[in-house]
């Protein structure tokens, strides 16, 4: 499997957004984005994840699997090798608000609250909160 960095981050909204994830309108701006990562072949994006650095937090915003490719392991990759780039980036631990607690909880995921930063905030405002989507804060130390 192979993972193409990209600063492109903004170009990955429509596959995160196709994939049930909630997105910001500016992932560059608003996330603080530093990094995503890709997967794709000729038909397009197959998998991808962002991280975003937001007062001195590392945080895993976005992890997508296209429907396709589920079960195969490549969620599991993908999230590996973001933290290995963040700890490169000199991160200690990653933070994520999690609608899958199960399958971050399986990669050693733990409950756990980054410093100034509420990452549930914008949670409040979305219709699916509390309607299907239930986000727990999570954290991983690296």
């Amino acid at each position: 499997m192979d993972f193409k960095k990209s600063c492109n981050h903004n170009a990955l909204r429509g596959f995160y957004k196709e994939n049930g994830l909630e997105v910001s309108k500016d992932i560059s701006k608003q996330d603080n984005a530093v990094l995503s990562l890709v997967v794709d072949d000729e038909s397009g994006v197959l998998a991808a994840a962002t991280l975003s650095k937001r007062n001195g937090n590392f945080i895993l915003d976005y992890v997508a699997v296209s429907a396709a490719l589920r079960g195969k392991n490549y969620g599991k990759k993908l999230v590996f090798e973001i933290l290995n780039n963040a700890k490169e980036m000199g991160a200690k631990e990653v933070f994520i608000s999690a609608k899958n607690h199960g399958f971050f909880k399986a990669l050693g995921f733990k409950d756990g609250t980054p410093k100034n930063l509420d990452l549930n905030a914008d949670c409040l405002d979305c219709e699916q909160y509390m309607n299907g989507c239930r986000p727990v804060v999570m954290k991983i130390d690296i």
